[in-house]
């Protein structure tokens, strides 16, 4: 696990990068701190800077593409990919002795109409014949629809992302896919999650998602991004209070119900109880990280053991 820093002149938010890391939460929130690393990874002049621990991230060494697959898979960045290869296929069908022939012909065309002009019998009217455009070729020159328009959606997606790849190999790339879940089934959306987590392209990706069978990497709760770091920079601390033998075991279990929450909830307030894990020391874990990490959330004590109780006041009261 990787966390990245972005500072700029009013605050620092800290994301978690993974190869694949899962963006859950209000998707408007999201989109501004999607732009502010589109900002710094590009030529533009911006006031943003993203560190990893106290190293500034080189930002000429990364491309940052967006990915949308809202709209039947299509994407600006896509578009400009597709663009910028037809352009690279024109320029070598031009270096094609066919191509050289066809102009030719056409000049000769040009010569035979000007020829044509001086044997009809009216001397009131002449036709011309245009040079040749190679925009005509251009506009005749499309991809071939036969094979892609019996593809999947799932299939288009992987294609799509693979042309990114492609194009964009002289760099570290970082993409950012919006919603896939808008196109893809439950388990389209699964298999894409696990081909790209499984790629060995070297590709980070961030996944904008709100589909629930999905684990969350980092989740925007309370106006805050919530992740495992969370939780991994209060373990010291919670070692040294927790009022049994640590196990680091349940401290995991803690931490994923921890993330599993927070999603569940997104703009509500967590509802947590005995009943919610049915462990009592999964219980004590998880509420502490809850109290030791200031998540807000609405706890239910009902059946913890007085001392237990008294061990949470304490850990609260430490807190303020």
């Amino acid at each position: 696990m990787k966390e990245w820093h972005i500072k700029d002149s009013e605050q620092t938010i800290s994301v978690l990068i993974e190869k694949v890391s899962i963006l859950k939460g209000n998707p408007n929130d999201w989109n501004v701190i999607m732009e502010s690393f589109a900002h710094y990874f590009s030529h533009k002049s911006t006031s943003i800077k993203i560190f990893q621990n106290q190293t500034l991230i080189p930002r000429n060494d990364f491309s940052f593409q967006t990915f949308s697959s809202v709209q039947h898979a299509d994407s600006k960045n896509i578009n400009k990919v597709l663009a910028a290869q037809k352009t690279a296929f024109l320029n070598q069908l031009e270096f094609s002795p066919f191509y050289k022939q066809v102009v030719d012909s056409w000049e000769e065309l040009i010569e035979e109409v000007d020829f044509l002009n001086t044997q009809q019998q009216s001397k009131l009217l002449n036709y011309t014949l245009a040079p040749f455009d190679k925009n005509w070729i251009t506009n005749k020159l499309s991809l071939s629809e036969k094979d892609y328009i019996h593809l999947s959606n799932y299939e288009k997606v992987v294609l799509q992302l693979n042309l990114l790849e492609e194009a964009l190999s002289d760099k570290q790339l970082i993409i950012c896919i919006q919603y896939p879940d808008a196109l893809l089934s439950d388990k389209e959306t699964i298999r894409l999650v696990t081909s790209l987590k499984e790629s060995k392209s070297g590709i980070i990706y961030f996944i904008l998602t709100e589909n629930p069978i999905v684990s969350p990497t980092n989740v925007l709760y309370k106006g805050k991004i919530r992740n495992l770091i969370s939780c991994y920079n209060i373990k010291e601390q919670l070692i040294a209070k927790i009022p049994s033998n640590w196990s680091d075991q349940v401290f995991l279990n803690a931490c994923n119900w921890y993330m599993t929450l927070v999603d569940k909830y997104a703009e509500e307030t967590v509802l947590l109880s005995l009943k919610t894990v049915d462990n009592l020391e999964t219980f004590i874990y998880l509420y502490s990280l809850f109290i030791l990490t200031n998540t807000p959330v609405i706890v239910d004590l009902i059946m913890i053991p007085p001392a237990i109780e008294k061990y949470f006041e304490n850990l609260i009261r430490d807190k303020v």
